[in-house]
């Protein structure tokens, strides 16, 4: 109600006034976030060890055919360490990277040559670059188990792309890409999971907006990531109605990593030198994605924060779902038919 409410109000307001009081609850949210986190873990003695043998435990990880893993973002704070759980696992990791070169440097201790990684360079902001790169892989690679799409952007500079703003492109649309176009790789019983985050709870949103054009909808760096965000785990519910695979969307946590390089220099500062002795470690919240990913009670289309499934798409009427669902669908299969 009070949700509804503080929506009703920002109506009224003009572009700045509703980026600003995006802006104020994201940082509200992220503290309330930081201490439940805190708790979570302080309350949950053994919490790891638990995880980590229900991941073993799972029907997912011992009944697959192929213990092969696709992962997006591997070079970010969370997606590394994604990746070195997926290895631990004695899964065979096919991983997207930004920068090919930093990323050998993060996996340069892992044994080399001799791990089960093969790392691709993919700008996720050029469409054509990820349609090319997935037909090519979809001839070259076996059955996929897993996908884990970890990459993200928060706070970049004003761009769109084929009419798609660029927080909308990177978060949501180009996976839903490389989703749509690996499908001839996904197990019959493939895992894919997203992740989201809880400041989708705070996007600011209209039925007028999402019946519009939601994908190149734009008011300010905040509001961008929020509502790329909501409209990714709208997708993913919707998804998971047509029956096929198992998905998830999940909130990792409050991480100090990369995704905040595009702050301003306080929030860096803080972010860099003093939260990291108080926020989660990058290492858990990796292992709270593949737990979510491979646990035997997963909800479908569900998203998931700190193993608690919610329906982010509740806040959305019926229809609205559907236009978010249809809008992401229509931009995918554009993109998939773009020429190399």
């Amino acid at each position: 109600m009070v949700a509804f409410l503080l929506r009703y109000m920002m109506s009224f307001l003009s572009a700045l006034w509703v980026e600003w009081l995006v802006m104020i609850q994201v940082y509200i949210l992220a503290g309330y976030c930081a201490l439940k986190e805190l708790l979570f873990e302080a309350t949950n003695q053994g919490i790891k060890k638990r995880l980590e043998n229900e991941v073993r435990r799972s029907h997912a990880l011992r009944s697959a055919r192929n213990k092969r893993v696709f992962i997006t973002g591997a070079d970010g704070t969370i997606g590394r360490e994604v990746v070195k759980k997926f290895l631990r696992y004695d899964f065979t990791v096919h991983a997207l990277v930004g920068n090919r070169k930093k990323a050998n440097e993060l996996f340069a201790s892992l044994n080399g040559s001799r791990m089960p990684l093969t790392l691709y360079e993919v700008d996720l902001a050029d469409p054509n670059e990820v349609a090319k790169f997935a037909r090519g892989f979809v001839g070259r690679c076996g059955e996929l188990s897993v996908v884990v799409f970890c990459a993200g952007t928060m706070l970049a500079k004003p761009q769109v792309v084929d009419n798609v703003e660029h927080h909308m492109c990177v978060n949501a649309v180009s996976q839903a890409l490389l989703l749509h176009l690996l499908k001839p790789l996904l197990a019959p019983d493939a895992r894919v999971t997203f992740l989201s985050s809880s400041t989708a709870k705070v996007a600011y949103f209209s039925s007028s907006i999402l019946q519009s054009d939601p994908l190149s909808y734009y008011i300010g760096p905040y509001q961008a990531y929020c509502f790329s965000k909501l409209v990714l785990s709208v997708y993913v519910e919707q998804l998971a109605q047509l029956g096929s695979y198992c998905y998830a969307t999940v909130h990792p946590g409050v991480i100090p990593g990369t995704l905040y390089r595009h702050t301003n220099l306080f929030v860096k500062f803080v972010t860099y030198l003093i939260l990291p002795f108080l926020l989660r470690r990058s290492s858990f919240s990796a292992l709270l994605v593949v737990h979510t990913t491979l646990r035997d009670d997963l909800k479908n289309g569900s998203y998931y924060e700190d193993c608690v499934a919610e329906r982010i798409g509740g806040r959305l009427s019926e229809e609205d779902r559907q236009t978010v669902f249809k809008a992401v669908q229509k931009q995918v299969e554009h993109w998939a038919r773009l020429e190399d």
